[in-house]
């Protein structure tokens, strides 16, 4: 037999995710909440694929406040996973795949006091951690432009890696809550 998962999705989402038929919400409704049937394995990693464009951030969002608040993660864990997750899939759209269209695909999730992340893409190979570190102590007149927001990842995640698999970058971060 198999389960149903429960996605809280809000009205812009429900009319945009890829696994769901185009739906109509109640008249004053902000969200709707839809069972789907998912195979007892998938049901525990959530996971989101979207296109290498940036009007897809506010699904990415989404998906990772739902992650958040299923979670019961704490508001200041929740910021920072948000942050690193938005940071990450912002350079792939701009830098990894140029301009050019591709999919990304973002995987949550969480083992006891350890959350997870991992995005894949299939733009050209790129580690974003061989950047080196921005020297914070330049005046900002001075400093090379770039490199603060994987600074930002690296201060907040926990660990840090990048790999590349076959045609795919692989990022992976964990965090402890």
């Amino acid at each position: 037999m198999r389960q149903a998962k429960v996605f809280r999705l809000q009205a812009h989402e429900a009319q945009t995710c890829g696994f769901l038929r185009p739906l109509t919400l109640p008249r004053h409704s902000a969200s709707v909440e839809v069972r789907w049937p998912v195979a007892a394995a998938e049901e525990s990693v959530p996971r989101i694929e979207i296109e290498s464009d940036l009007a897809e951030l506010p699904r990415v969002t989404g998906f990772i406040e739902n992650f958040i608040e299923d979670q019961e993660l704490s508001p200041k864990t929740g910021m920072h996973l948000n942050l690193v997750l938005e940071e990450l899939v912002t350079n792939v759209i701009q830098h990894g795949y140029g301009g050019t269209s591709g999919p990304i695909r973002l995987t949550l999730e969480r083992e006891g006091d350890l959350v997870a992340a991992e995005i894949r893409d299939q733009a050209p190979p790129f580690d974003p951690f061989s950047a080196p570190t921005p020297d914070l102590a330049l005046p900002i007149e001075e400093r090379v432009p770039g490199g603060l927001g994987v600074h930002l990842v690296r201060e907040i995640a926990d660990s840090v890696a990048y790999e590349r698999e076959g045609n795919e970058n692989r990022v992976s971060l964990s965090m402890r809550i």
